[in-house]
């Protein structure tokens, strides 16, 4: 199949990332059209914070005009991170729920995990449960700092129903872990293929679908990222879905990488990394190891 995103790959013009930036937060701040839908797939988390409510309002504006809307949107805040709005969030979050999404305050900060903090302690569960159901539909998860292509949902929706089991992405890692003596090592290269796999991570850039058994799953080994894997929650993720025996898939044989929002690079986790002298693919490797040792995975590769 042909990849029906291939023009959606990144370029960019340094001369027009500015008006173009303007022109799709403009478009956000005027666009009134309901964003999820009664008959929609899926229910949709994003977390964003105040350096990215531009582009958080940017990303989840071209969910309205999707082939396929969601059924829910829940945006997630932390209430560390917003105190100093006073309860009085900007009109260009604001405006949003007017548009069909749910906003919701979280007492910790997990930074990136809080993508889907429901699934990661007990407390949370009960309180979002009361709006929102998330024990029928699949959570699908997306960045702040990416445009949704307008097939994203629909392309998901149809992987879906082919199988309801196993977590979909569009950026697929194949891993190899090798003992060296004492030393574990482990290589990642880009899934060229849609077969579901085991011992391979589902790249958190773009939108990632998890099943109700995938999320389960995660919620199952609690806070122990915090040791492990800290700021991958992709990592953390996949390798307890691993350790349960959940596969994943690439919707589609090419990975697609989202087109990213203007000026959200500087934004990013790996400031944490660069700040540390460290590179994204040392700490990468890092929480691999760690992660795959805590778990006790004897498999190897695929």
């Amino acid at each position: 199949m042909k990849n029906p995103l291939h023009f959606l790959r990144p370029v960019y013009i340094p001369a027009i990332s500015t008006l173009w930036y303007f022109m799709l937060w403009a478009k956000a701040q005027i666009n009134s059209d309901k964003i999820t839908s009664p008959n929609g797939f899926g229910i949709v988390f994003m977390t964003s914070y105040p350096a990215r409510f531009g582009s958080c309002s940017i990303a989840l504006d071209h969910l309205s005009s999707g082939t396929v809307q969601p059924r829910r949107v829940v945006l997630y805040l932390t209430k560390e991170e917003t105190a100093h709005f006073n309860g009085h969030l900007p009109s260009t979050i604001k405006r949003l729920q007017s548009r069909g999404i749910e906003i919701v305050f979280l007492d910790k900060n997990y930074r990136v995990y809080n993508k889907l903090p429901v699934f990661l302690e007990k407390d949370y569960v009960a309180e979002i449960n009361s709006t929102t159901p998330i024990n029928i539909d699949p959570i699908i998860t997306l960045d702040d700092d990416k445009i949704p292509p307008p097939f994203v949902l629909e392309l998901l929706k149809n992987a879906y129903a082919i199988r309801k089991d196993i977590v979909l992405n569009f950026v697929v890692e194949n891993m190899r872990f090798a003992r060296d003596g004492t030393q574990m090592k482990v290589s990642l290269y880009k899934a060229k293929d849609d077969r579901p796999k085991m011992m391979a991570l589902t790249n958190g850039l773009g939108a990632v679908l998890y099943p109700q058994n995938a999320l389960q799953s995660i919620r199952k080994h609690g806070l122990d990222f915090l040791n492990f894997s800290p700021t991958n929650d992709d990592v953390w993720f996949r390798f307890c879905n691993i350790a349960d025996g959940i596969y994943c898939r690439q919707v589609l044989p090419e990975p697609v990488r989202f087109r990213q929002i203007p000026f959200t690079h500087h934004l990013g986790i790996w400031t944490i990394n660069f700040s540390q002298h460290l590179s994204g693919a040392v700490v990468n490797h890092k929480y691999l190891i760690s992660t795959f040792n805590h778990f006790g995975i004897t498999k190897l590769s695929d």
